[in-house]
């Protein structure tokens, strides 16, 4: 199983080809499916972007939503919902204190995710008959040295995901470029595991009237364009980020159509 399409934030889709099923009228076949794999930094998790994301998978705009800076509220009982089937645990904190991070894996039909596995700062998400995608959120304090040490103890993954807040020169349009040892880290790293960042695809996704239904009927109040149009794209990366070793059809996803609040995009 590949990915064929992520969405990232913006919203990022990533679209990853899938498992190769074999047709049994055909032993020598094989059908290549694929799942749609998105990433969404929501800056908190209110029950509004909790319903909001809930309809972007009824949708089947995603397969999967792997979710960052959930903040762990308590609010709501967001682990209640039957789309969420697991996440990071919280560091310790003070009372007073709002506890910051938080990753959140969503999925609609279960039997996408072979397993999960939670770890400080990130998840790796292992797809049943396919690669293995590591979703993260590394904050701006966190050192280099405590990144590197996650990314070698999360491995085996096909894929890294998510929020890296790094600003990279060329690509972000931020005045406020990354320190040139944070930025050079990533293109050593990813060069001496054999990863590529991969550059988003800005093909227009045309909006189905399944998804407008679905949209329609959503408490979340979301008023995608009409059907046959294009949802609204982002041309380039900022604070969020994908590196694998093949290359899939990313696209990043202003997340405003869906009436998502969030300081990414």
């Amino acid at each position: 199983m590949a990915i064929n399409r992520v969405l990232i934030p913006c919203l990022s889709q990533i679209r990853m080809r899938n498992s190769h099923i074999p047709n049994p009228r055909k032993p020598c076949s094989k059908l290549i499916m694929s799942i749609k794999f998105g990433y969404l930094n929501v800056h908190g998790l209110t029950t509004d972007k909790l319903q909001a994301c809930a309809s972007l998978l009824d949708s089947g705009l995603f397969d999967i939503l792997l979710l960052s800076e959930t903040w762990y509220v308590k609010t709501h009982d967001y682990m209640g919902h039957p789309y969420c089937i697991g996440e990071t645990r919280p560091s310790e904190k003070k009372s007073n204190t709002r506890q910051g991070g938080g990753l959140l894996l969503m999925c609609k039909d279960a039997s996408l995710v072979r397993s999960f596995k939670p770890f400080k700062h990130s998840i790796s998400v292992s797809l049943r008959g396919g690669p293995n995608i590591l979703g993260v959120y590394f904050p701006p304090s966190l050192s280099m040295t405590d990144v590197e040490a996650e990314l070698e103890h999360a491995r085996p993954y096909d894929s890294v995901i998510g929020d890296i807040n790094i600003r990279f020169t060329g690509i972000s349009r931020s005045k406020a470029k990354s320190s040139c040892d944070r930025q050079s880290f990533w293109t050593r790293w990813s060069r001496e595991n054999g990863f590529s960042m991969i550059p988003p695809n800005r093909k227009g996704i045309p909006v189905t009237q399944r998804q407008r239904d679905v949209f329609a009927l959503s408490e979340a109040q979301i008023s995608p364009p009409i059907v046959g149009k294009s949802y609204s794209l982002h041309s380039n990366y900022e604070l969020d980020h994908v590196f694998c070793r093949d290359a899939p059809e990313v696209h990043l996803l202003d997340v405003n159509q869906f009436n998502i609040k969030t300081d990414h995009g």
